[in-house]
């Protein structure tokens, strides 16, 4: 082998290395911030259900604070303004319809791995 030749199969060999050697991480929590525009308290669990306006994406995020499973680094969950992080998925807000409870789709549950952040009004 020429030398041009051993420095490609190196370069190969430490790309496929390096690629096999790390494990892939992924965020199972993504981030928010934004104003609290309305939120509704769930009528067949503790929960409550949460309009923000995450000024990121420019968007409402429909998003599950669970009193005891939600943790916040200080201040209300209901200040006017908020900051924190959610799982996306796991927001679970049980409605009564008629004579049984059913799921209100949420985009996930506010504080869960990492703690979300509420502030007071401003």
């Amino acid at each position: 082998m020429n030398k041009f030749k051993k420095t490609i199969f190196v370069l190969v060999l430490i790309s496929l290395l390096s690629l096999f050697s790390f494990p892939a991480t992924t965020s199972a929590q993504n981030y928010f911030g934004g104003m609290l525009t309305f939120y509704f308290k769930c009528t067949c669990d503790q929960n409550f259900y949460m309009y923000i306006w995450d000024f990121a994406s420019g968007g409402i995020l429909t998003l599950v604070y669970s009193p005891g499973t939600s943790r916040l680094l200080a201040g209300s969950p209901f200040g006017r303004n908020q900051i924190g992080s959610y799982s996306p998925g796991s927001g679970i807000c049980m409605m009564y319809a008629g004579t049984t409870c059913t799921n209100y789709p949420s985009e996930g549950l506010i504080g869960s791995p990492n703690p979300g952040f509420g502030t007071g009004g401003m």
